[in-house]
C-alpha cells in the first residue's frame, strides 16, 4: 500500500515537471486579434478605348498668283459665300486692274502697239465690282481707292486714243479727293493722285499742251509725294514717283539752269534712294534709266560732249533687264542706242535713232511717242 503510494507521488512530480517545462520553453500561440470587417471592393472604372486623333483641318487653299487666274478663282469663290460678296467683289476688282495693267505693260514692250478692246474691258469690268461692292457694304475708303485706279488706268488708254489728258484724268483725280477727305493721312490715296497728275503732265507734254499747265501739275503731283513721304518716308512708290515728276519739270526747267539743276539733282537722289528701298524692281531700275536716257539725248543735241548719262542709263537698263527679262523688249532700242554712243564717243548719235521721218506732224507725234524719243526739231514732213 505504501509502495503504491510512493509509486504515485512520483508519477505526480514526474507529470508537475513536465507540465512546467512546457510553459516555459515553447510560447503559447497569440491568441487571434479579431477580424476587421471586409471593405467592399471599390467598383472598377471600364478603360475607354484609344481614340485616334482629331484631323487637323485642312489649310485653306493659297490663291492664285497670276490676276487672271485670280479673277477666275475670285468668281468661283463669289457663287460659292456670296454672304462675303462685298470683299470679294473687291479683291476681283483689284485683280482685274492689274490684269489690265499687265496687257498695258506687255503692249508698251511692243513698241507702242494699240491696245486691244480686252483691256478697257477689263477696266470696265473692274469699276464695275468696285462699285457693286460700295453697295455691298464693303470698307468705302477701300472701294474708292479701288474705283480711282481704275479711273486713272482707264484714262492712261483715252489719252493713248486722243483723249484730252485733262478731261481723262479728272474723274480718278476726283475720286482720290473723296479718298482723302474720308482719310487725310491716306499714303495710298496720296500717291494715287499724285501718280494721276503727273501722267496727266507727261500726256501734256506728248501734246506739247501749255507749259504752265503742265508745270502746274508736276508741282501738285511733288506735293502729293511729298506728303506721302512725310507720312511714310521709307515708301518706295512715293519716292520713285516724287523723282519721275521732279526729273521731268528739270527736262522743262532746262532754260532755267539753277532752278533745272536742282530739280534733277533732287530727282536723281529720290531715284536712288527708292532703289535702296527697293533694289529688286526692275521697273524702277527702268524708270531710272529712261530718266538718265532723256537727260543725256537733251544734253547731247545742246551740244554737250559729257557722255555720262548716257553710261548711267545703260547700266539702270542693264540692271533692269537681269532682275525681269520680261521688260528687255521694251528697252532694247534706248539700251543698243546707249552702247552705240558710248562706244562710238558720240560719232553716232546723230544716227542713233534721233531721227524721225513722217509726212505729217501728227505721224510725227504718234512715232516719237511710240520710240520714247523727244521731237527737238520739225522740217516740212521731218521730225528730228
Amino acid at each position: 500500500m505504501q509502495r503504491m503510494c510512493r509509486f504515485r507521488r512520483i508519477l505526480f512530480a514526474i507529470a508537475a515537471t513536465v507540465s512546467f517545462v512546457s510553459c516555459r520553453g515553447v510560447p503559447a500561440p497569440p491568441a487571434p486579434s479579431p477580424r476587421e470587417p471586409e471593405r467592399p471592393a471599390a467598383p472598377v472604372e471600364p478603360i475607354a478605348p484609344a481614340s485616334a486623333p482629331a484631323p487637323e483641318p485642312a489649310p485653306a487653299p493659297a490663291p492664285p498668283q497670276s490676276p487672271e487666274e485670280r479673277v477666275a478663282w475670285l468668281t468661283a469663290k463669289l457663287a460659292e459665300d456670296p454672304a462675303s460678296a462685298a470683299s470679294i467683289l473687291l479683291d476681283r476688282a483689284r485683280a482685274r486692274t492689274e490684269w489690265a495693267c499687265s496687257r498695258m505693260r506687255e503692249l508698251e514692250a511692243l513698241q507702242g502697239r494699240p491696245a486691244d478692246s480686252s483691256i478697257g474691258d477689263l477696266l470696265r469690268a473692274a469699276a464695275e465690282d468696285g462699285e457693286e461692292a460700295l453697295k455691298k457694304g464693303a470698307d468705302k475708303l477701300e472701294a474708292v481707292l479701288a474705283i480711282a485706279e481704275v479711273q486713272r488706268h482707264g484714262a492712261r488708254l483715252e489719252t493713248a486714243a486722243g483723249a484730252e489728258p485733262g478731261r481723262a484724268y479728272r474723274p480718278a483725280v476726283e475720286r482720290y479727293h473723296e479718298a482723302l477727305r474720308l482719310n487725310p493721312d491716306s499714303v495710298e490715296a496720296l500717291i494715287g493722285r499724285a501718280d494721276a497728275r503727273s501722267e496727266c503732265a507727261r500726256a501734256r507734254i506728248q501734246r506739247s499742251q501749255l507749259v504752265g499747265v503742265t508745270q502746274r501739275e508736276f508741282d501738285s503731283a511733288i506735293a502729293d509725294y511729298s506728303d506721302a513721304l512725310r507720312r511714310d518716308p521709307q515708301c518706295a512708290a512715293a519716292r520713285i514717283g516724287r523723282a519721275v515728276a521732279g526729273h521731268q519739270q528739270g527736262i522743262l526747267d532746262l532754260g532755267f539752269p539753277d532752278r533745272s539743276a536742282r530739280l534733277l539733282r533732287n530727282a536723281f537722289d529720290d531715284f536712288d534712294e527708292g532703289l535702296r528701298l527697293d533694289p529688286s524692281n526692275a521697273r524702277n531700275h527702268f524708270l531710272k534709266a529712261e530718266a538718265h536716257y532723256e537727260l543725256a539725248v537733251h544734253l547731247f543735241n545742246k551740244g554737250t560732249k559729257d557722255f555720262e548719262h548716257y553710261r548711267l542709263a545703260r547700266a539702270a537698263y542693264e540692271e533692269s533687264a537681269r532682275l525681269d527679262p520680261a521688260i528687255e523688249p521694251a528697252l532694247r532700242d534706248h539700251l543698243r542706242i546707249c552702247r552705240t554712243v558710248l562706244e562710238s564717243g558720240g560719232e553716232a548719235a546723230a544716227a542713233s535713232g534721233h531721227i524721225i521721218w513722217a509726212k505729217t506732224w501728227g505721224a510725227a507725234k504718234r512715232e516719237a511717242r511710240i520710240r520714247r524719243v523727244p521731237i527737238l526739231l520739225y522740217v516740212s514732213g521731218g521730225a528730228g
